[in-house]
């Protein structure tokens, strides 16, 4: 491997994690270790078309932080208690001075679709002088930024990235940026996106849900659609190097008409940046999440990606969203968590029923057969023709 633990090196020091299967990095990774997926009815607001879906249950913020919130949106919650977990599992404790040096990148595929709901029904039953001005304040897109960085004192870098599924991951490859050029010494990086009444008449309007996940599986008819939010706290790699987890090695971002060539190109570019080749991937997490399309699209990539492999060497891929279903901009970052508490705890996830692509052009051998990972690559894709990889190392293999 081509990496070191350069100032520039990006570490992974902290995981929060809410989701379907568990919130709490620990009780997310025990659902990866037996394979437990989570769907069900809908139950967070009525719904005359009884909806399907991947729920975070019993989710309380209060749980999570001390302050006091007199409304707010369940994106915002959801983003709130993952930035939470990832700072306390990265131990920060900044004081004033530092406060400006911390940073805060987020990706959300709709933002706080609830609260723009609320504020869009008063407005028209009542029109704009009796619209409760709260909610109005909660309905943007960046709300959770807004709040996060409130909330945890983060005066530096803010960005948020909206628009797609690919949004989550985006946003932690930009903040790897901002620690690599020296603009953050300290950074939160993630997604979060919510259920709410807007979001799933949209996708249904659409025609692209299923009341089940199946990714790589020609008789899905669609994602089964489901909410979470995924943190990552990064440092540079050096100076936090004792609470490294995982080593983000690099990142890749394109777009095309052609869905397959965009996967391929952020693949390639992650790679190059890691200074990696695909034969020293250990594990790949896929995006498919059951539209058959765009999961045809990223197993054509693969294939390309692997072709001068034979079946002794190719990296097991999994699809995370058998699990959990389609969490929109929360998938990436999901999917990157699960790959950094694999590295460690050194213990592979299950191969449960579409959790293993079977669209490959050759079957990989069971985890069992093959040595542990050092280098996992996660893919994230939109509709829309974007594509976002990431490549992450264990510490000790980048060193």
């Amino acid at each position: 491997m081509n990496m070191s633990l350069s100032l520039r090196s990006v570490g992974i020091t902290g995981v929060g994690v809410v989701s379907p299967v568990g919130t709490g990095a620990e009780a997310f990774a025990r659902s990866l270790w037996e394979g437990l997926g989570a769907s069900g009815p809908l139950t967070l607001f009525p719904d005359a078309g009884t909806a399907m879906v991947s729920e975070v249950k019993d989710f309380r913020l209060e749980e999570h932080i001390e302050t006091v919130k007199a409304y707010i949106d369940r994106a915002s919650a959801l983003a709130l208690a993952a930035c939470a977990m990832a700072r306390r599992d990265a131990g920060w404790k900044p004081g004033p001075e530092q406060e400006a040096e911390g940073g805060l990148a987020l990706g959300t595929s709709w933002g706080c679709m609830t609260s723009m709901g609320i504020y869009a029904e008063k407005y028209v039953q009542a029109g704009p002088r009796l619209v409760p001005p709260l909610v109005f304040t909660h309905a943007y897109a960046n709300a959770p930024n807004s709040l996060a960085s409130i909330e945890y004192s983060l005066r530096g870098f803010n960005a948020c990235f909206s628009g797609g599924h690919a949004c989550g991951l985006q946003a932690v490859s930009y903040g790897a940026d901002q620690i690599r050029l020296g603009r953050c010494r300290f950074l939160l990086a993630g997604g979060a996106d919510a259920l709410s009444p807007f979001v799933l008449q949209g996708y249904r309007h659409q025609g692209r849900l299923a009341d089940a996940s199946r990714p790589f599986d020609a008789s899905s008819t669609g994602f089964l659609l489901g909410e979470g939010a995924a943190v990552l706290a990064l440092e540079p790699a050096t100076t936090a190097a004792p609470g490294v987890r995982a080593v983000l090695a690099g990142s890749g971002l394109a777009r095309s008409h052609d869905p397959s060539e965009a996967c391929l190109e952020a693949m390639r570019c992650a790679l190059a940046e890691a200074g990696i080749g695909p034969s020293e991937l250990g594990l790949i997490f896929a995006s498919a999440n059951g539209e058959r399309a765009q999961d045809q699209a990223e197993a054509d990539a693969l294939n390309r990606l692997l072709s001068l492999k034979g079946p002794p060497t190719r990296p097991p891929v999994y699809a995370l969203k058998a699990l959990m279903g389609e969490t929109m901009g929360a998938g990436g970052p999901l999917s990157l968590a699960a790959a950094v508490l694999i590295l460690t705890h050194g213990r592979l996830p299950a191969s449960a029923p579409g959790f293993l692509a079977r669209w490959l052009a050759s079957e990989p051998p069971g985890p069992a057969s093959r040595p542990f990972p050092r280098s996992i690559l996660i893919n994230s894709l939109s509709a829309d023709g974007v594509a976002c990889s990431v490549v992450i190392a264990n510490p000790q293999s980048a060193a």
